[in-house]
């Protein structure tokens, strides 16, 4: 094996090297050593020598120097410069004068003495000289010669021991492994390396032959894994064709489903749109992706879908309920829906939702609505009838008392007391007549439930005034208000009709006579109440209790008494619907009704109406009237027909400073005005006149651009009027018969309401 070459390393060399260097660093420090030690010895030796002749000078010159006798001091001097150590001697007296001196320059001094010569206590002169280590430095060479030549001659033969014990004791071992390694690395794990006689070898040996185990078993594994992947490489091809099957079995159903199934993003685009849902539409699936859902609403939904049900959905992470589309065509669309938010790692959030299209359904109920507000109006023509009797008796009356006041006040000579008397009964018997027709036109009228502050107390005192009027003698009406009644948020129309039902069912239930009890007070229910009559919540409510000594009920029929059509009386007698009219009303106003009732015993409604949080005045309760009746100087219109009314009317306003114009047509009413526009300000108008009429005249006004207030005074609205009075932006009602001061608080009510103020079409008491 060369020592030196180029490229590759071997590990005999380098140990080999290393070996030789390691013995030639100890050798180094071994001979430092040992010089650095000999110099040491032989400069202390030369010191002691120093000290030795410095003595021998001092007492062999101390007599002769005393006795100056020059020729011993010289024959003692040149005896002692002979000795090849001596390099340099000087002697002189105690005067200072050169006795004896030897001078041989030489580089190799190394250690000068100087003495004083003494003679007892007296200095009789000083002795110098300087010895040389000539010898020792030549000793000391010749040494490290030699030590050289030796470690020299070491480590050539160690280099060549070092190298043959290596070649002997390493290289065969490790080129045993190598072939070994060789026939493992082919591909043969059977055959193990062994044969190493040295621990280090076998330990190698021992951890190549683990490497070759795991190796094999890797292999092995590897080829297990490469199976059981093929097998999972077919199993998965499988599994895609099952996947492409089954999605395009998902895609059929997905598509011809009859129910809706959609996707849509957070901000409410459709990601994915089924056939089904979109051909309902009138559109494909694929022009609904990525449109916006409230694209397909109306208008006034749109702000709806954005603001609310968003923000909705989000935060509750599902919603349910009912809308309207539109579909290509225009046709509106009601949509029956479930959504789910979804959340999957990895993906934006989005709403999952299906549907059901219901809009023969809705359609439907909105018909039956229709039919259901049919039979209850077609109720209250039938209590109508039944009130009738009643009320020509009640009008009568009225008559008579205005008939009587103008007879006495037209005698001469004047009654006592005068015709004021008179006219005060008559102006109360006139408020009494407007009460009768008010609350008859708002028993008959066709309209939803509009809640307004009521005092319960006062309106069942007014209906039992009807029902008096109304029910058989041999019944007895009773009474039982609490005089510090809360008042209720409720349609006073409605629950009239409530109280007239129910006393109409207690009179069939008592053909032979007997008590109807009315029964109002405050109760406050708590949650465990409410657990038990769940259309309920806990809190204030007014119960109002109507009960009879009628003959009561068994418990399959007061179970079903609040089904529509169900009836327990005969062909002819009644439509069914009584009992499920109150409990619509009563459910539309938040509160619920409750029959207690057993055969023989009679019957019990308890209904509990809520009370609002904030207490306010009933509208049309008596409150703080001004003192004064309020004037201006404004120009006036008064349309009406009826003459009388219309000269009363300006007569009075003119008396408040106004200056009144009047016209007994809707074309004398259009002709005036357009002629002092700029001169009016307020029109009052009568709705019901010959010709054209108010509505007529009013719509022709607003076509010619003319934005004056309009005031409408009329004995009666239809819900249709209501609206189209609302779209043309009439101020205010006034309804007739109205009190002259009344007519004069309104005008000047409108009129100094701001330009853009809402028309407030609730008629004035």
């Amino acid at each position: 094996m060369p020592l030196f070459s180029n490229g590759r390393r071997f590990l005999a060399r380098d140990l080999t090297l290393a070996v030789v260097l390691l013995a030639a660093l100890v050798s180094a420090v071994v001979i430092s050593l040992a010089y650095l030690q000999a110099t040491r010895q032989a400069w202390s030796a030369l010191e002691a020598k120093a000290d030795e002749y410095t003595a021998y000078l001092r007492g062999s010159l101390e007599t002769p120097v005393w006795n100056f006798d020059e020729a011993a001091v010289g024959q003692i001097a040149a005896s002692f410069v002979k000795n090849d150590l001596i390099s340099s001697l000087l002697i002189i007296d105690s005067e200072g004068r050169v006795v004896f001196e030897k001078a041989s320059p030489d580089p190799h001094e190394a250690i000068e003495r100087t003495a004083s010569l003494m003679h007892g206590e007296a200095v009789i002169g000083k002795v110098r000289f300087t010895l040389t280590d000539r010898q020792f430095v030549q000793e000391r060479s010749a040494l490290l010669r030699a030590s050289l030549a030796a470690v020299l001659a070491v480590l050539v033969t160690l280099l060549a021991l070092t190298g043959w014990l290596l070649n002997r004791l390493l290289r065969r071992p490790l080129d045993q492994l190598m072939q070994s390694m060789e026939v493992i690395s082919a591909g043969d794990y059977e055959r193990p390396v062994g044969g190493l006689r040295y621990q280090e070898l076998t330990a190698i040996a021992d951890k190549f032959n683990h490497m070759a185990a795991q190796v094999k078993a890797r292999q092995e594994a590897q080829q297990r894994a490469n199976q059981l992947l093929e097998q999972e490489i077919a199993e998965r091809r499988r599994a895609e064709q099952a996947l492409r099957v089954g999605e395009e079995r998902y895609r059929n159903l997905f598509d011809n489903i009859s129910d809706f199934i959609y996707t849509h993003d957070l901000e409410g685009r459709f990601l994915t749109v089924n056939r089904q849902a979109a051909r309902s539409l009138g559109y494909e699936a694929e022009e609904l992706v990525g449109r916006s859902i409230s694209e397909l609403m109306q208008a006034k939904y749109r702000p709806y879908f954005h603001d609310e049900y968003l923000p909705a959905i989000i935060a509750a992470g599902r919603l349910d309920g009912t809308a309207q589309y539109l579909a290509r065509d225009g046709s509106a669309r009601y949509v029956e829906f479930k959504n789910t938010l979804v959340r999957e790692q990895g993906r934006e959030p989005y709403v999952s939702g299906s549907g059901r299209d219901v809009t023969q359904r809705v359609l439907a109920e909105s018909e039956l609505r229709a039919l259901q507000e049919e039979l209850v109006q077609a109720r209250k023509m039938e209590a109508m009838g039944t009130l009738a009797s009643g009320i020509a008796h009640d009008f009568n009356n009225i008559l008579q008392v205005i008939s009587g006041a103008v007879h006495m006040c037209q005698k001469s000579p004047p009654p006592p007391g005068g015709p004021a008397v008179y006219l005060e009964e008559i102006s109360r018997a006139v408020d009494r007549a407007a009460d009768l027709v008010r609350r008859l036109l708002t028993f008959s009228r066709k309209t939803g439930a509009e809640l307004k502050p009521l005092d319960l107390r006062q309106e069942v005192l007014q209906t039992v005034k009807l029902l008096e009027r109304t029910l058989p003698k041999m019944i007895a009406i009773e009474t039982r208000l609490s005089p510090d009644l809360l008042w209720i948020s409720a349609d006073a129309s409605q629950l009239e009709q409530v109280l007239m039902n129910l006393a109409s069912n207690a009179k069939d239930a008592m053909p032979e006579g007997g008590r109807l009890l009315i029964e109002a007070q405050n109760v406050t229910l708590d949650e465990k109440f409410c657990q038990t009559h769940q259309e309920l919540k806990p809190g204030a409510y007014v119960l109002l209790t109507v009960s009879d000594t009628g003959q009561g009920m068994d418990r399959q029929t007061r179970e079903r008494i609040f089904e529509p059509f169900f009836t327990t009386k005969g062909i002819g007698q009644g439509t069914g619907l009584g009992l499920s009219t109150v409990y619509g009303i009563v459910s539309a106003h938040g509160g619920g009704i409750f029959c207690h009732s057993h055969p023989g015993l009679g019957s019990t409604f308890q209904i509990y109406l809520p009370v609002p949080q904030a207490q306010s005045t009933p509208e049309g309760q008596p409150s703080e009237a001004a003192e004064t009746t309020p004037g201006g100087r404004e120009s006036l219109l008064l349309v009406d027909d009826e003459e009388p009314i219309l000269d009363m009317a300006a007569e009075f306003l003119g008396h408040q400073g106004y200056r009144v114009y009047t016209a007994t047509t809707g074309e004398q009413a259009l002709d005036l005005y357009l002629r002092r526009s700029d001169e009016i300000s307020l029109l009052v108008l009568d709705l019901g006149m010959p010709g054209m009429g108010g509505l007529a005249c009013l719509r022709r006004l607003r076509d010619l651009g003319a934005e004056v207030k309009v005031i409408i005074a009329t004995g009666y609205l239809t819900e249709g009027d209501e609206r189209e009075l609302s779209g043309q932006g009439v101020r205010g009602i006034i309804p007739k018969p109205y009190r002259l001061d009344a007519l004069a608080h309104k005008v000047r009510e409108v009129l100094d309401s701001h330009p853009q103020a809402q028309a407030n079409l609730q008629p004035a008491s």
